[in-house]
């Protein structure tokens, strides 16, 4: 089964310091694209208005243990 796994980067800014953080947000069936849109709806809603988002990661896994991940780059900021 092919899975995605959502990598949300953020900057969060604590006086005049910024820092980044990364989350790891779940994995998703990569079929199942009416999940993936509300997770990115709910994580615009969610973050847009506390944190500057720098981008989102869309990592595609395998259920092959040996195989590596590949990252696409969804959104850029």
């Amino acid at each position: 089964m092919k899975m995605l796994q959502i990598l949300l980067t953020v900057k969060t800014q604590y006086s005049k310091y910024y820092t980044e953080r990364r989350g790891n947000i779940g994995l998703f069936d990569a079929g199942n694209f009416g999940a993936l849109t509300i997770v990115c709806i709910k994580l615009y809603s969610t973050y847009l208005n506390q944190f500057k988002i720098t981008n989102i990661n869309l990592i595609s896994t395998k259920s092959n243990t040996n195989s590596k991940p590949q990252s696409k780059t969804l959104t850029r900021f």
